[in-house]
């Protein structure tokens, strides 16, 4: 961990932001910021959501507080709390690391909001603090950041076909998206200060995020993405696709199974409580960043489904034959946050992504 610190150093990262996977975040369901719209406190509630998770699931699928303290304290690097509002000492000279949140719903609509939520975080960067920032995503927060380089990249009029679409779902029946809010803030972020943003080098790399969402390589700097893969088996590691016996599931005997079944066509309906707009967003968002992908065609997807993405590096891992259930292993894909994976994760990257040499074991 030390020896990957100082290559991420050395390669000028500031910034670290660890980004938990779907359905761990404060609002998987997509139902407090609507309640919070009837009565403030109840925004509270996603904090509390939160909490409880971590303690039901802690590192299974998710970046815990135990995580990041361990992660910064062997990288050598500044720990900064997300509960804390942003002071100067978060952007100090230093490399830092922190839990960056979404809320963690399974379809467009909440993929988007992360998007714009995480453009945001980037723009509080201080104005000439050009080092790299190096996103951490596990999951489907690897697909918001894939939005989020095409928000960075895109011209004014793609974006406000973006922001078009996501209009209503900010809506409510009481009143139209907050002057104060995600949607208004992240629009006059992306019109007035985008060349800023662009000129921050994103570094992303994804572990087990399913393939959705396409990379503008005008958004990024570098990008890698990390599959959980087992290569004795008979299958090709482009191809990870059905037939499957479920007993193979149960016991991840290929890698990840989460990792190839949530591609184009399983998402979960937004929750439309106070938000008549939610569907009618999720649909216009389809229908500009999916289209043509229906979800009654999800089998056939899934037989030729792959395991290597378009664009980036993909570095295939076998982690080796995973012990118990599902609620151990989460069908192969709860690995790539195990604490005893760190720092074998902290070396791969620091190898891959900026060409730090002898970092990991050889027998790797």
């Amino acid at each position: 961990m030390g020896a990957a610190g100082d290559a991420l150093r050395a390669a000028d990262v500031g910034a670290i932001y660890l980004a938990h996977g779907t359905f761990v975040g404060d609002d998987a369901l997509g139902c407090w910021h609507q309640f919070a719209k009837l009565w403030s406190p109840l925004a509270r509630g996603r904090c509390l959501q939160k909490r409880i998770i971590d303690l039901l699931v802690g590192d299974l699928g998710n970046f815990t507080s135990r995580y990041a303290r361990e992660f910064a304290d062997g990288l050598g690097a500044e720990l900064i709390d997300p509960q804390r509002a942003n002071t100067a000492s978060d952007h100090c000279s230093t490399m830092t690391v922190r839990r960056w949140m979404w809320s963690s719903q399974n379809n467009h609509v909440g993929r988007a909001d992360g998007a714009l939520r995480f453009v945001l975080e980037l723009a509080r960067r201080p104005v000439g603090d050009n080092r790299r920032v190096l996103a951490w995503g596990h999951s489907h927060s690897g697909n918001v950041l894939a939005l989020v380089t095409n928000l960075l990249a895109a011209d004014q009029e793609t974006r406000d076909q973006f922001f078009v679409a996501l209009r209503s779902y900010y809506s409510t029946f009481f009143r139209q998206p907050s002057v104060h809010g995600v949607w208004q803030a992240a629009q006059k972020v992306l019109r007035t200060d985008s060349e800023r943003l662009r000129a921050i080098p994103l570094d992303v790399v994804t572990f087990g995020t399913p393939i959705r969402y396409g990379w503008d390589s005008d958004g990024y700097a570098r990008l890698l993405h990390v599959i959980h893969h087992r290569p004795e088996n008979v299958r090709p590691r482009r191809e990870h696709g059905l037939p499957f016996r479920v007993i193979d599931a149960w016991r991840a005997h290929e890698g990840d199974y989460v990792q190839r079944i949530g591609i184009a066509g399983s998402n979960l309906p937004p929750c439309w409580v106070l938000r008549p707009g939610a569907r009618r967003a999720e649909r216009q968002l389809h229908a500009l960043i999916q289209s043509g992908v229906r979800s009654r065609g999800l089998l056939d997807r899934l037989r030729p489904a792959l395991r290597i993405a378009d664009e980036g590096e993909t570095v295939t891992v076998d982690y080796g034959p995973q012990r118990g259930g599902p609620w151990s292993h989460l069908f192969g894909h709860g690995i790539y946050t195990r604490r005893r994976q760190m720092s074998f994760h902290a070396g791969l990257v620091a190898e891959r992504l900026y060409d730090a040499k002898g970092i990991l074991p050889r027998s790797t």
